[in-house]
């Protein structure tokens, strides 16, 4: 972001800019896949790990209110559990890998809360909000 600010010629310049722009936000699938698998699955339960997500995008996101923005389009994670490579690579018995869909709801609820918490506490509306239902 810096780099981006010290483009402008005053710090309300920036602001007013980010403040007109649209944030696209899709985020948490390498997460949730194979780092939680390869790394965090010794060290976290599934709904602690979603916490630590939560609390850490929470945190991004207000950083980016801050700074001036105002405009979100925040999408869920995507189904995982139904991707090509986990079908492919894992051992399930339906048309998905259940403990990846599971993974990934956890993480979904939580996010919804998040997005309507922040948008009764920042008065911020997401434009949107992706829901796969698999």
């Amino acid at each position: 972001m810096e780099d981006l600010k010290s483009t402008f010629d005053s710090p309300e310049g920036f602001t007013q800019y980010l403040s007109k722009s649209l944030f696209f936000i899709h985020h948490a699938d390498n997460d949730l896949g194979l780092t939680f698998e390869a790394e965090m699955e010794k060290r976290y339960s599934i709904d602690k790990y979603a916490e630590l997500l939560i609390e850490e995008f929470s945190k991004q996101l207000k950083i980016l209110y801050t700074l001036g923005a105002r405009k979100f389009f925040v999408s869920n994670v995507s189904p995982l559990g139904c991707s090509p490579f986990n079908i492919n690579t894992k051992n399930h018995s339906g048309p998905c890998v259940e403990e990846i869909k599971n993974r990934v709801s956890v993480y979904n609820d939580l996010l919804l809360g998040l997005l309507a918490k922040l948008q009764s506490t920042l008065h911020v509306k997401p434009r949107s909000y992706g829901y796969f239902g698999f």
